[in-house]
């Protein structure tokens, strides 16, 4: 009797510690998520600063006729990728916030720990993607205000399609 007692003690000691350490592991893990979430969000936010600078700069150049900022639409192309790229990677953000809560392992406030921090990389990506996709409109925006034009503008539509009918 005392063997079985002893093994049993045994293991309900490896059992513990085994439980234990898994906790650690999980409250690590978590930590390092919501720390690495953290500088996600932190890079995503000063990439926005510097690419507001750009914007402010771009868009206080005055026009000048026949100087584009982006003949060949490179940079358009480029800026597009990039929009598609980081709506990629939001959407993965999103389905790995709410993965959080249907996750059997985490507690209540692990779920709000982990959700609050991708909430916050995730507000920072859409900072991110709205400020490229400024960025891709004033570039438009500038380069055809850059167009050469002949002779004067239309005074309204009618004028306009009067013109181009040829009448």
């Amino acid at each position: 009797m005392r063997h079985i007692v002893e093994t049993t003690g045994g293991q309900i000691a490896d059992l513990a510690v085994s439980s234990e350490t898994s906790s650690f592991a999980l409250l690590n893990a978590i930590e390092q998520t919501v720390t690495t979430l953290s500088a996600v969000a932190q890079v995503y936010n000063a990439y926005a600063r510097v690419l507001g600078e750009q914007l402010s700069s771009l868009a206080d150049e005055p026009v000048v006729s026949g100087q584009y900022i982006d003949p060949e639409d490179v940079a358009i192309s480029a800026i597009e990728r990039v929009i598609n790229t980081f709506n990629a990677t939001r959407r993965t953000l999103q389905a790995q916030q709410a993965s959080v809560f249907v996750d059997a392992e985490l507690r209540p406030h692990h779920c709000e720990s982990l959700s609050d921090a991708y909430a916050e990389a995730l507000v920072a990506l859409d900072d991110l993607i709205d400020i490229w996709r400024d960025i891709r409109a004033t570039i438009i925006t500038r380069d055809l205000a850059a167009e050469p034009r002949d002779g004067e503008g239309f005074a309204s539509v009618e004028a306009l399609l009067t013109d181009l009918h040829g009448q």
